[in-house]
């Protein structure tokens, strides 16, 4: 179940490259590049990408702010359900993409520390690794608002780098 949460986020990166991409040049030769998702296309993706048996559910809702994650599925050892639910904030630590899970909850009750600093670091390496297509390319901003996620990268260019 863990990983499949990861897998969603990740599909929020996907969506981001996959979505509306704005590209525009710098006075220094590198470039900005935008890209918007929207809640409709990222439910989508995630719906389909699902393969993880021990998940019967997942859905991902976009608040100003951060999205807020409602899943369930069996447990593999005990085979009770397991619902899951979460709120992750998105933010840019020195170029890098960060995740802060806040409000978890593991059925009903609050999900333990351990688990949401494993989510913590994991969430945020699956989607920098995902969305960052270009090595010379440094995350700046990332905001999310009711209903679309907004990724800004600057891309380093061979003509950038010589000036």
């Amino acid at each position: 179940m863990r990983k499949t949460l990861i897998a969603a986020v990740v599909a929020v990166a996907v969506m981001a490259t996959a979505c509306s991409i704005d590209v525009e040049p710098n006075p220094d030769g590198s470039l900005t590049i935008t890209s918007t998702v929207d809640q409709e296309r990222l439910q989508a993706a995630i719906n389909s990408s699902i393969e993880d048996p021990n998940v019967e559910r997942l859905e991902i809702e976009f608040h100003d702010g951060y999205l807020s994650f409602d899943g369930s599925g069996p447990d593999e050892d005990t085979g009770r359900v397991n619902d899951v639910t979460f709120d992750a904030k998105l933010r840019v630590e020195d170029g890098h993409l960060a995740v802060d899970l806040s409000n978890g909850t593991w059925n009903g009750e609050p999900m333990p520390l351990w688990i949401q600093e494993i989510l913590n670091a994991e969430l945020a390496i699956a989607i920098q690794m995902e969305a960052q297509k270009d090595p010379d390319s440094t995350l700046t901003s990332v905001e999310v608002r009711e209903g679309e996620a907004t990724f800004v990268w600057h891309v380093e260019t061979e003509a950038s780098k010589r000036n």
